[in-house]
């Protein structure tokens, strides 16, 4: 069974927080920001290699614990906070070191990449109390998509 009511729960969660931002989420397959329309995709199942290995980044950034879901989401939101900084030409490098960064951490050290995970962390340090109520709001939305998935 497709668990269409829950995701649109999710989705509506995250679009109440977005709408500030001028920011709309969507269900995807990945996390990824759109900035042609102003669109954060997120996902329910990602390949935990890299989760780990973006945890230990971001942490190493600021020192915040949180789901992989929360940083991921608010990482694609910093990119929408932090793209103004940078121009045509970074775009043109960021591609050129995306398409062939050997691992991880030269991918999150692009420096569109960084300033995102980077916002993304401040935002949660000033922002606790909103970032809890979001993830207190999440989590229970999150987990009934889950259990009409019969994911374990």
């Amino acid at each position: 069974m497709f668990a269409n009511k829950e995701l649109n729960q999710i989705t509506n969660i995250l679009n109440e927080f977005f709408a500030p931002f001028d920011c709309v989420a969507e269900p995807g397959t990945d996390f990824s920001y759109d900035s042609s329309s102003n669109t954060i995709t997120y996902a329910l199942l990602v390949n935990d290699e890299h989760a780990e290995s973006f945890i230990h980044f971001a942490e190493s950034l600021n020192p915040v614990h949180a789901d992989i879901f929360l940083w991921s989401v608010l990482h694609e939101l910093g990119h929408n906070q932090t793209e103004d900084d940078f121009d045509d030409e970074d775009e043109v490098n960021y591609w050129r070191i995306a398409n062939n960064a050997k691992d991880d951490m030269e991918y999150y050290n692009i420096p569109e990449e960084y300033a995102a995970t980077d916002w993304a962390g401040k935002f949660m340090i000033e922002n606790s109390a909103e970032v809890a109520e979001l993830w207190n709001n999440l989590v229970p939305a999150i987990k009934a998509f889950y259990d009409a998935m019969e994911v374990e």
